[in-house]
């Protein structure tokens, strides 16, 4: 028995195949040129308004511990054996000429202690001010650091704004 007996095989002539090869090539230089010519990243939005410069104005209300807080999901969060929740409360206020998307991550917030150790804020446990901020709209809230219990905080920054922290426990 024969291997072409076994698996017969389709017969076709150069004519049948040559359409195939070159419609397949003509596929694959159309997707390079897609991809080559066209970005499909989505674009950011790029500020329109040249010499725009957005401003913010931060106030620091107070601190405080807390002996449990609640997460973004609901649940109730108490602190670790060795550590302690600082809570620092204060204002974010757009003084631009543009409204703005505000999120405090951007402007680095930062304890630091008078050992000169930085701790930062644990998101999932503040309540920021985050979201649009339209031009001299303030909105408040209050950010949380783990510190340990053996620390303690002198000082409150956040962006280029830094204040002592006092009438703590």
């Amino acid at each position: 028995m024969k291997l072409a007996e076994i698996l017969p095989m389709k017969k076709e002539g150069f004519w049948l195949t040559a359409p195939r090869i070159a419609i397949g090539v003509l596929f694959v230089l159309l997707l390079i040129s897609f991809f080559k010519n066209f970005d499909v990243t989505p674009k950011r939005e790029e500020n329109q308004q040249t010499g725009v410069k957005e401003e913010l104005i931060y106030s620091y209300k107070n601190s405080h511990y807390a002996e449990s807080l609640v997460n973004s999901i609901g649940l109730e969060i108490k602190p670790k054996e060795d550590e302690k929740f600082l809570c620092v409360n204060y204002s974010v206020k757009n003084v631009g000429k543009k409204d703005i998307f505000y999120v405090s991550i951007v402007d680095d917030p930062k304890v630091i202690t008078l050992e000169q150790k930085e701790f930062s804020p644990d998101l999932s446990i503040s309540k920021e001010p985050f979201g649009d901020l339209r031009v001299n709209e303030s909105k408040e809230g209050f950010l949380s650091f783990r510190i340990p219990k053996d620390e303690k905080p002198r000082l409150f920054r956040i962006g280029s704004y830094s204040i002592d922290i006092k009438n703590l426990d």
